[in-house]
């Protein structure tokens, strides 16, 4: 592996220089971990465009404004927890732009100038690109901005014409998940296709892990790298494990050992660091016990704690 560092206006710049699939536009990078980074606007999507279904939170995807942020917030993805919905603003904060050729808006910024998609009018369908995104529907997609002026409204993007406009809240439509990407990647139409192996994977989420600047999120605490064991559809699942540990672990082992409700699941998690390598050495201690267990860069959100070791 050959890792590059640039630094620019204070962001550290990192260039992978393997694994990587460039998509239909240069700056979409496939992170093989479900997730595509726009390098341009340093934002990952959630390559999964219904993840929502497919994941059995919602027998079809669709879900009315509240339900989808609900989604979006609580979403724990390839180790990160700090998923939301897109925004509809432009990126200086004006707007949102209204009707088609909202090319500046988040999701926008995706339909038209990374995949190249037309607006074609509402009666024609101009979802012709969709790259290595998933499930991504010909259908309307949910933002997160609500309108100023009309609390019952919010903002969504039609995948289907390239219009963003404005429907009541209660409307069931699509959600498609954002993260700030943090670690930003440059030279990408320098980097080889080859494939990726085990070793690769795992450095390339350390090194994301560890090199993510953390953005502002309102409703976190602090910020804390974690241990994550499991995650549960059900409580008695997520208690079972809990319990397991308790036999499995010893000493210093046992720190904030705890239970999270996120959304839908029960996560098991454990310990709470500043450091990355101190994570990383407790990590590898764990591991010929616990073979799952993973690290995360996470939010401390006590109202999430259920059951916490004592």
């Amino acid at each position: 592996m050959k890792v590059s560092m640039f630094i620019i206006s204070g962001f550290i710049v990192i260039v992978f220089m393997f694994g990587m699939t460039i998509l239909s536009h240069a700056a979409l990078v496939d992170n093989h971990d479900g997730t595509i980074t726009d390098t341009d606007t340093g934002l990952m999507w959630l390559q999964d465009a219904n993840y929502a279904k497919t994941s059995g939170y919602d027998d079809d995807g669709l879900m009315n404004w509240f339900e989808a942020k609900i989604w979006a917030d609580n979403l724990v993805y390839a180790g990160y927890d700090d998923w939301r919905l897109p925004s509809a603003l432009n990126t200086d904060g004006t707007g949102p732009c209204q009707l088609d050729n909202c090319t500046d808006s988040e999701i926008g910024h995706l339909y038209y100038t990374e995949l190249g998609n037309a607006a074609n009018g509402p009666l024609k369908n101009s979802l012709n690109n969709s790259g290595d995104f998933q499930n991504l529907q010909s259908s309307i997609y949910w933002s997160g901005t609500e309108y100023a002026s009309m609390p019952d409204y919010a903002w969504h993007f039609h995948f289907s014409n390239g219009f963003q406009s404005i429907p009541k809240k209660s409307m069931n439509l699509y959600a498609l998940a954002v993260r700030p990407a943090g670690v930003l990647l440059a030279s990408i139409s320098d980097i080889p296709f080859v494939s990726v192996g085990v070793e690769e994977k795992k450095e390339i989420q350390r090194i994301k892990q560890q090199d993510e600047i953390i953005m502002n999120n309102q409703y976190a605490s602090e910020t804390i790298y974690t241990i994550q064991t499991g995650s549960f559809l059900r409580v008695e699942q997520a208690q079972k494990q809990f319990e397991s540990m308790l036999q499995i672990l010893n000493g210093q082992e046992f720190s904030f050992l705890r239970i999270e409700k996120i959304g839908t699941y029960y996560s098991v998690r454990l310990g709470r660091y500043d450091n990355y390598n101190n994570t990383e050495k407790f990590l590898q201690e764990i591991t010929p016990r616990l073979s799952e267990a993973i690290i995360l860069n996470a939010y401390i959100k006590n109202k999430r704690i259920i059951k916490l070791y004592k």
